[in-house]
Protein backbone atom coordinates (compact mmCIF):
# COMPACT_ATOMS: atom_id res chain seq x y z
CA UNK A 1 0.00 0.00 0.00
CA UNK A 2 1.02 3.57 -0.62
CA UNK A 3 0.82 6.51 1.73
CA UNK A 4 -1.65 9.04 0.34
CA UNK A 5 -1.19 12.71 1.14
CA UNK A 6 -2.92 15.91 0.07
CA UNK A 7 -1.46 19.22 -1.05
CA UNK A 8 -2.77 22.37 -2.68
CA UNK A 9 -1.61 23.38 -6.15
CA UNK A 10 -2.43 26.45 -8.20
CA UNK A 11 -3.58 25.61 -11.71
CA UNK A 12 -3.20 27.27 -15.08
CA UNK A 13 -6.65 28.80 -14.46
CA UNK A 14 -5.21 30.61 -11.42
CA UNK A 15 -7.39 28.51 -9.10
CA UNK A 16 -5.98 26.33 -6.30
CA UNK A 17 -6.95 22.65 -6.29
CA UNK A 18 -6.50 20.05 -3.57
CA UNK A 19 -4.47 17.13 -4.89
CA UNK A 20 -4.49 13.67 -3.31
CA UNK A 21 -1.53 11.59 -4.44
CA UNK A 22 0.66 8.62 -3.47
CA UNK A 23 4.07 9.22 -1.96
CA UNK A 24 7.08 7.64 -3.68
CA UNK A 25 5.31 7.39 -7.04
CA UNK A 26 5.18 9.62 -10.10
CA UNK A 27 1.75 10.97 -9.08
CA UNK A 28 3.00 14.40 -8.01
CA UNK A 29 5.16 14.77 -11.12
CA UNK A 30 2.15 14.05 -13.31
CA UNK A 31 -0.01 16.48 -11.34
CA UNK A 32 2.57 19.24 -11.71
CA UNK A 33 3.04 18.66 -15.44
CA UNK A 34 -0.70 18.88 -16.12
CA UNK A 35 -1.92 21.47 -13.63
CA UNK A 36 0.81 24.07 -13.27
CA UNK A 37 1.12 27.05 -15.59
CA UNK A 38 4.88 26.44 -15.78
CA UNK A 39 4.58 23.02 -17.46
CA UNK A 40 0.96 23.04 -18.68
CA UNK A 41 1.39 19.81 -20.66
CA UNK A 42 -1.92 19.98 -22.52
CA UNK A 43 -2.01 23.76 -23.16
CA UNK A 44 -5.63 23.90 -22.09
CA UNK A 45 -5.77 27.69 -22.19
CA UNK A 46 -5.32 27.67 -25.98
CA UNK A 47 -8.79 26.25 -26.57
CA UNK A 48 -11.92 28.36 -26.56
CA UNK A 49 -14.77 27.22 -24.34
CA UNK A 50 -18.44 27.96 -23.85
CA UNK A 51 -20.80 27.09 -21.02
CA UNK A 52 -21.99 23.50 -21.19
CA UNK A 53 -18.90 22.10 -22.93
CA UNK A 54 -18.32 18.35 -22.54
CA UNK A 55 -14.94 16.64 -22.10
CA UNK A 56 -13.83 13.00 -22.13
CA UNK A 57 -10.71 11.71 -20.38
CA UNK A 58 -9.54 8.22 -21.44
CA UNK A 59 -6.86 6.81 -19.16
CA UNK A 60 -7.32 9.33 -16.38
CA UNK A 61 -4.63 8.04 -13.98
CA UNK A 62 -5.50 9.95 -10.77
CA UNK A 63 -7.69 12.44 -12.59
CA UNK A 64 -5.50 15.51 -13.01
CA UNK A 65 -6.73 16.58 -16.44
CA UNK A 66 -10.29 15.71 -15.42
CA UNK A 67 -10.30 17.86 -12.30
CA UNK A 68 -8.51 20.66 -14.15
CA UNK A 69 -11.27 20.84 -16.76
CA UNK A 70 -14.09 20.32 -14.27
CA UNK A 71 -12.75 23.16 -12.11
CA UNK A 72 -12.79 25.58 -15.07
CA UNK A 73 -16.57 25.96 -14.97
CA UNK A 74 -19.40 24.27 -13.06
CA UNK A 75 -21.30 24.20 -16.36
CA UNK A 76 -18.75 21.82 -17.91
CA UNK A 77 -19.25 18.05 -17.82
CA UNK A 78 -16.20 15.78 -17.64
CA UNK A 79 -16.44 12.01 -18.17
CA UNK A 80 -13.37 10.28 -16.79
CA UNK A 81 -12.39 6.65 -17.51
CA UNK A 82 -9.67 4.79 -15.61
CA UNK A 83 -9.12 1.02 -15.60
CA UNK A 84 -6.94 0.52 -12.51
CA UNK A 85 -9.07 0.46 -9.33
CA UNK A 86 -6.41 2.07 -7.12
CA UNK A 87 -6.12 5.03 -9.49
CA UNK A 88 -9.90 5.31 -9.69
CA UNK A 89 -10.16 5.53 -5.90
CA UNK A 90 -7.81 8.53 -5.92
CA UNK A 91 -9.81 10.16 -8.71
CA UNK A 92 -12.84 9.90 -6.42
CA UNK A 93 -10.85 11.46 -3.57
CA UNK A 94 -9.80 14.35 -5.81
CA UNK A 95 -13.37 14.83 -7.01
CA UNK A 96 -14.66 14.99 -3.44
CA UNK A 97 -11.81 17.17 -2.13
CA UNK A 98 -12.62 19.81 -4.73
CA UNK A 99 -16.43 19.45 -4.69
CA UNK A 100 -16.61 18.73 -8.40
CA UNK A 101 -20.18 17.59 -8.95
CA UNK A 102 -19.67 17.98 -12.71
CA UNK A 103 -16.98 15.25 -12.85
CA UNK A 104 -18.21 11.73 -13.65
CA UNK A 105 -15.51 9.07 -13.05
CA UNK A 106 -15.84 5.44 -14.18
CA UNK A 107 -13.69 2.46 -13.19
CA UNK A 108 -13.96 1.06 -16.70
CA UNK A 109 -11.45 0.27 -19.45
CA UNK A 110 -11.85 1.36 -23.04
CA UNK A 111 -11.52 -1.41 -25.64
CA UNK A 112 -9.72 -3.95 -23.39
CA UNK A 113 -10.87 -5.86 -20.34
CA UNK A 114 -7.51 -7.29 -19.24
CA UNK A 115 -4.97 -4.83 -17.86
CA UNK A 116 -1.35 -5.73 -17.11
CA UNK A 117 0.57 -3.64 -14.63
CA UNK A 118 3.69 -3.97 -12.43
CA UNK A 119 3.23 -6.03 -9.30
CA UNK A 120 6.28 -4.64 -7.52
CA UNK A 121 4.80 -3.30 -4.29
CA UNK A 122 6.28 0.18 -4.53
CA UNK A 123 6.69 0.72 -8.25
CA UNK A 124 7.23 4.43 -8.91
CA UNK A 125 5.24 4.26 -12.12
CA UNK A 126 2.12 2.61 -10.73
CA UNK A 127 -0.01 4.62 -13.13
CA UNK A 128 1.63 3.21 -16.25
CA UNK A 129 -0.18 0.06 -17.23
CA UNK A 130 0.18 -2.25 -20.20
CA UNK A 131 -2.75 -3.55 -22.16
CA UNK A 132 -3.75 -7.02 -23.17
CA UNK A 133 -1.16 -8.81 -25.28
CA UNK A 134 1.81 -7.00 -23.81
CA UNK A 135 2.67 -8.44 -20.38
CA UNK A 136 6.24 -8.29 -19.11
CA UNK A 137 8.05 -10.43 -16.60
CA UNK A 138 6.74 -9.89 -13.10
CA UNK A 139 3.47 -8.31 -14.22
CA UNK A 140 0.13 -9.17 -12.74
CA UNK A 141 -3.20 -8.53 -14.38
CA UNK A 142 -6.70 -7.55 -13.46
CA UNK A 143 -9.94 -8.03 -15.33
CA UNK A 144 -12.12 -4.93 -15.43
CA UNK A 145 -15.32 -3.99 -17.24
CA UNK A 146 -14.72 -2.47 -20.66
CA UNK A 147 -16.77 -0.47 -23.12
CA UNK A 148 -16.28 1.03 -26.57
CA UNK A 149 -15.99 4.70 -27.46
CA UNK A 150 -19.41 4.52 -29.06
CA UNK A 151 -20.79 3.32 -25.73
CA UNK A 152 -19.10 6.26 -23.97
CA UNK A 153 -20.94 8.68 -26.25
CA UNK A 154 -24.24 6.85 -26.34
CA UNK A 155 -24.56 5.95 -22.65
CA UNK A 156 -23.81 9.53 -21.58
CA UNK A 157 -25.92 11.03 -24.39
CA UNK A 158 -23.01 13.17 -25.59
CA UNK A 159 -23.95 15.28 -28.61
CA UNK A 160 -20.63 17.10 -28.80
CA UNK A 161 -17.24 16.67 -27.11
CA UNK A 162 -15.11 19.80 -27.03
CA UNK A 163 -11.86 17.98 -26.13
CA UNK A 164 -11.12 14.27 -25.80
CA UNK A 165 -7.87 13.52 -23.96
CA UNK A 166 -6.31 10.07 -24.23
CA UNK A 167 -3.37 8.38 -22.53
CA UNK A 168 -4.12 4.66 -22.63
CA UNK A 169 -0.59 3.28 -22.94
CA UNK A 170 -0.98 1.64 -26.31
CA UNK A 171 -4.70 1.03 -26.67
CA UNK A 172 -5.43 4.02 -28.88
CA UNK A 173 -5.98 2.12 -32.12
CA UNK A 174 -8.17 -0.41 -30.33
CA UNK A 175 -10.25 2.42 -28.91
CA UNK A 176 -10.63 4.41 -32.11
CA UNK A 177 -10.81 1.69 -34.75
CA UNK A 178 -14.45 0.81 -34.06
CA UNK A 179 -15.87 4.25 -33.33
CA UNK A 180 -18.68 5.18 -35.69
CA UNK A 181 -18.39 8.14 -38.03
CA UNK A 182 -21.48 9.48 -36.29
CA UNK A 183 -19.64 9.81 -32.97
CA UNK A 184 -16.22 10.65 -34.40
CA UNK A 185 -17.73 13.79 -35.91
CA UNK A 186 -18.88 14.90 -32.47
CA UNK A 187 -15.28 15.40 -31.28
CA UNK A 188 -13.79 18.87 -31.79
CA UNK A 189 -10.26 18.16 -30.54
CA UNK A 190 -8.19 15.14 -29.50
CA UNK A 191 -5.07 15.54 -27.38
CA UNK A 192 -2.79 13.08 -25.65
CA UNK A 193 -0.26 10.32 -26.08
CA UNK A 194 -0.47 7.77 -28.88
CA UNK A 195 1.71 4.65 -28.73
CA UNK A 196 2.13 2.22 -31.66
CA UNK A 197 2.55 -0.85 -29.45
CA UNK A 198 1.90 -4.18 -31.16
CA UNK A 199 1.40 -2.52 -34.56
CA UNK A 200 3.85 -1.36 -37.21
CA UNK A 201 4.89 2.27 -37.23
CA UNK A 202 3.64 2.85 -40.78
CA UNK A 203 0.29 1.24 -40.01
CA UNK A 204 -0.02 3.29 -36.86
CA UNK A 205 0.90 6.57 -38.50
CA UNK A 206 -1.35 6.12 -41.53
CA UNK A 207 -4.26 5.09 -39.32
CA UNK A 208 -4.21 8.24 -37.23
CA UNK A 209 -3.42 10.50 -40.16
CA UNK A 210 -6.73 9.33 -41.64
CA UNK A 211 -8.58 10.28 -38.48
CA UNK A 212 -6.93 13.51 -37.38
CA UNK A 213 -5.97 16.76 -39.03
CA UNK A 214 -2.68 18.48 -38.15
CA UNK A 215 -1.33 15.50 -36.21
CA UNK A 216 2.24 16.46 -35.38
CA UNK A 217 4.88 13.97 -34.28
CA UNK A 218 6.61 15.42 -31.23
CA UNK A 219 8.62 12.54 -29.81
CA UNK A 220 10.12 9.35 -31.21
CA UNK A 221 11.84 6.99 -28.80
CA UNK A 222 13.71 3.73 -28.98
CA UNK A 223 14.03 2.24 -25.52
CA UNK A 224 16.92 -0.15 -25.13
CA UNK A 225 16.32 -3.84 -25.64
CA UNK A 226 12.56 -3.39 -25.77
CA UNK A 227 12.94 -1.72 -29.17
CA UNK A 228 9.84 0.25 -28.23
CA UNK A 229 8.88 2.86 -30.78
CA UNK A 230 6.70 5.48 -29.21
CA UNK A 231 5.05 8.41 -30.93
CA UNK A 232 3.64 11.22 -28.86
CA UNK A 233 0.96 13.19 -30.65
CA UNK A 234 -0.81 16.37 -29.91
CA UNK A 235 -3.58 15.68 -32.39
CA UNK A 236 -6.28 18.03 -33.56
CA UNK A 237 -9.29 17.51 -35.75
CA UNK A 238 -12.06 19.86 -36.81
CA UNK A 239 -15.65 18.68 -36.96
CA UNK A 240 -16.53 20.52 -40.17
CA UNK A 241 -13.66 18.99 -42.12
CA UNK A 242 -14.97 15.42 -41.94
Amino acid sequence: MYDIVCCEMETVWGKPLKINYRLNTNDLDIATSILSSHFNEYHVEKFSYVDGDVFIDLGSHIGMWSILMASRSPTFKVYSYEAIPENYEIIMMNKESNNLANLYPFNIAIADSIIYYPKRPRDKFIGAHRWIGSPQGGDKYIVVPSITLDEVFDSNKIDRCRVLKTDMEGSEIKAFRDISERNLKKIDYVIGEFHPWNVGINTFYSYFQKHFIDATTLVYEKKGNMNLQNFLYKARRLRNEF
